[in-house]
């Protein structure tokens, strides 16, 4: 029984009382007099539930009140703890919480006035004024935080689209560290569409060059050798395609004869020319000495070296160099690979040769990639008992020599500098 309903039976009962007193007590007094007792007993009662019904709506309105400060005070934890900006069209930060600047390991004061894109990435580009779709309030997406330490996270945002004088004035969010799901949903996403990008950029490589082959116009039995040569690097390229557990578990099979260091050079050269052209690189390659032939599969060791160029052409900015180098020392045979690119820094250089690394810098910079390059040179440089040897300065450069001892010394991988 509610409140109200246990005080109305109270009163009914306290009114009842006296009236059935008033009207034992005047049986043979004036019916008046009872009448009027009985009229103010009604009154009473009424103005008790009158009463009742504002105690009652009192209460309610305690109770909603209480609702609404419980929420409100809900939606202030959630609006501190979350990261909430306002960025204008062009996604300078117009304000930012604590809560957002800490996200990305930054200060508020630091991001205002800054373009909130450099340091928050959407998959899909920058988002803009069509980014919203028509008759939607707000969009939900997956983000990429990058952090001032050099590390990146992983944020679901909500934007809502801000409209000053009826056009485009820029975008209010709110971030939150992504559930681990999503996290892993994006993390398989950027690796399929990763996967796929560095697949298909293999495949229309060897392609373009059996083109090539077969456009010359030489003989057939010319063409055999150059086809040949092809078929097997593609084999070996693309054992992780073919192969199962070859991503991880992967020792390339030697074919051994006699390498002719000129040739891998002069391949190498043909390959790479035009690449280092269009990116407006200046590409040399030279050999030192007479260059003798040594022992070692030749198929397997121009792939390490295009492994080798190909990261140097990729990482270097336009208007520097990259070069190519072969020499015979006590030691080995050396081949010399150098760029005037991005650089690695000293922190990650340790990691270089673990499968799927990739530095943070290159993946700033939104160079595409896997990180198999430098692993699989590894490999090969391990099968034929060669040396890596890495030196690195960040933003001046990389230089990576790759030497065939000519003494059984073990595999090893050495770090300069």
């Amino acid at each position: 029984m509610s409140f109200r309903a246990r005080l109305l039976l109270a009163i009914l009962i306290f009114s009842a009382l006296p009236l059935a007193y008033v009207l034992q007590a005047t049986v043979f007094q004036d019916p008046l007099f009872a009448v009027a007792i009985f009229a103010v007993c009604v009154f009473a009662l009424l103005g008790a539930l009158a009463g009742a019904l504002q105690i009652d709506g009192i209460v309610r309105q305690k109770e909603d009140r209480a609702t609404r400060s419980e929420v409100e005070l809900q939606t202030f934890t959630e609006r501190v703890h979350d990261g909430i900006f306002r960025v204008d069209a062009s996604g300078k930060v117009r304000e930012i919480n604590t809560a957002m600047a800490e996200c990305l390991r930054q200060v508020p004061e630091f991001l205002k006035g800054r373009r909130l894109w450099d340091y928050l990435v959407w998959s899909g580009g920058v988002p803009d004024a069509a980014f919203i779709p028509a008759g939607q309030l707000r969009r939900t997406v997956l983000m990429l935080g990058k952090r001032k330490t050099g590390d990146s996270v992983t944020l679901q945002v909500d934007l809502y689209g801000v409209q000053e004088a009826g056009a485009f004035a820029g975008f209010r969010g709110c971030a939150r560290l992504a559930p681990a799901p999503l996290q892993e949903a994006a993390l398989k996403a950027r690796f399929a569409s990763e996967s796929f990008q560095a697949a298909q950029n293999l495949l229309q490589d060897h392609l373009s060059r059996l083109l090539a082959i077969l456009g010359s116009g030489l003989e057939p039995r010319q063409l055999a050798p150059q086809l040949e040569t092809e078929t097997n690097q593609m084999r070996s390229r693309c054992a992780g395609l073919f192969e199962k557990g070859a991503l991880t578990a992967w020792t390339p099979q030697l074919c051994v004869d006699l390498v002719d260091p000129r040739a891998l050079l002069e391949n190498v050269r043909a390959r790479f020319e035009p690449a280092a052209a269009l990116k407006k690189l200046q590409f040399s390659v030279s050999s030192a000495g007479s260059s003798p032939s040594f022992l070692g599969d030749r198929a397997h060791l121009a792939e390490l070296l295009d492994d080798l160029v190909a990261n140097a052409i990729k990482y270097t900015l336009a208007g520097n160099g990259v070069s190519l180098d072969f020499s015979e020392n006590e030691e080995g045979y050396d081949f010399v690979v150098q760029d005037g690119g991005i650089g690695i820094p000293q922190s990650e250089q340790s990691c270089l040769f673990t499968p799927f690394f990739r530095g943070e810098n290159a993946v700033n910079a939104s160079i595409g990639g896997l990180g198999l390059g430098l692993w699989t040179a590894q490999k090969i440089a391990q099968a034929h008992k060669g040396i890596l040897f890495v030196e690195s300065r960040l933003h001046q450069g990389t230089t990576v020599t790759f030497r065939i001892v000519k003494r059984d010394r073990g595999t090893d991988t050495r770090w300069v500098g």
